[in-house]
């Protein structure tokens, strides 16, 4: 059974399974081994648990994109992981699917995220081929560029944007 929870409500026993899965899965990136999100606390999570431990969890980010054509809030997908011993189960597109419902409920036109076009476009998302404006952390300074993992769908009536969408921080 999938879970919901705002972040701010998450609780030591839960940081720490959310900790330990996102170590797992991002063994390459140490900020895992002590935090549950990568650059920015997220609003929200839907996670699934096997009693024991958190098999399955997304975090998403309520954003404000901005573009030639005005403002748009998005649902900023991100830290997508699943226990390696439950892959295969459609745990992602389970999680992609309640957010979506969750984000169309409250007026959020599009979702975007990070990461692999052969593990998303089953769950209906797209490459972003616009610009991307961004904060660069590591770097600290703002780029414009084609990001290559950026990735979005449309959950509403509105047409993605086509000119340069600025994220107005850092990729989540």
């Amino acid at each position: 059974m999938i879970k919901y929870i705002q972040d701010f409500l998450v609780d030591e026993r839960l940081d720490k399974q959310i900790i330990e899965l996102l170590s797992i899965c991002f063994s390459n990136e140490p900020l895992f081994q002590r935090q549950r999100f990568f650059k920015e606390k997220p609003q929200h999570r839907w996670y699934i648990d096997d009693g024991n431990r958190v098999t399955a969890q997304l975090a998403v980010h309520e954003k404000i994109i901005s573009t030639e054509k005005g403002n748009y809030r998005i649902g900023g997908i991100a830290e997508v992981a699943v226990q390696p011993d439950h892959r295969g189960k459609g745990y992602v597109k389970l999680l992609l699917h309640e957010a979506h419902q969750w984000l169309q409920k409250n007026n959020f036109p599009f979702a975007m995220l990070f990461g692999e076009n052969h593990i998303y476009s089953s769950s209906g998302y797209s490459p972003v081929l616009n610009q991307i404006k961004y904060f660069h952390t590591k770097i600290g300074q703002w780029k414009i560029e084609v990001e290559p993992h950026a990735m979005k769908i449309v959950l509403g009536k509105v047409s993605w944007p086509s000119a340069i969408i600025n994220i107005n921080g850092p990729t989540f």
